[in-house]
């Protein structure tokens, strides 16, 4: 495995710590994962995140991934802006990872192997 791998894997915990369904190499697309996704898996999750398997395929060359995420019924009112900028926010706590979203919540938050440029003042 892959020490971006390890990286990813431990991402997911942490957002299943915070409340969120989170799955790895989920269904074969963006709209099938979305489809496959179960009122009772669901119920309680601040949000939902996942890649999917094609994502996964390209994994081993790209090294990096592209995130899709909602809303989950646990929500209390957060938006799907604020779902993905909780996502974006833990994923940047990870040393190692670069993450790159432009906050519009109709676009996935991509993430790759590498070191953030930060300029310490």
């Amino acid at each position: 495995m892959t020490e971006f791998k390890k990286k990813l894997n431990r991402f997911f915990r942490d957002l299943r710590k915070e409340g969120f369904l989170a799955k790895q190499n989920w269904m074969c697309c963006l709209g099938c994962g979305f489809e496959a996704l179960t009122e009772e898996e669901l119920r309680d999750k601040k949000g939902v995140v996942f890649y999917h398997k094609q994502d996964s395929e390209r994994l081993e060359d790209s090294k990096e991934v592209y995130l899709a995420f909602d809303v989950g019924p646990g929500a209390s009112g957060l938006t799907q802006k604020n779902i993905g900028h909780l996502v974006y926010c833990t994923a940047k706590n990870l040393n190692g990872l670069v993450v790159e979203w432009d906050g519009n919540p109709d676009n996935r938050i991509r993430i790759a192997e590498g070191r953030s440029s930060v300029a310490w003042a």
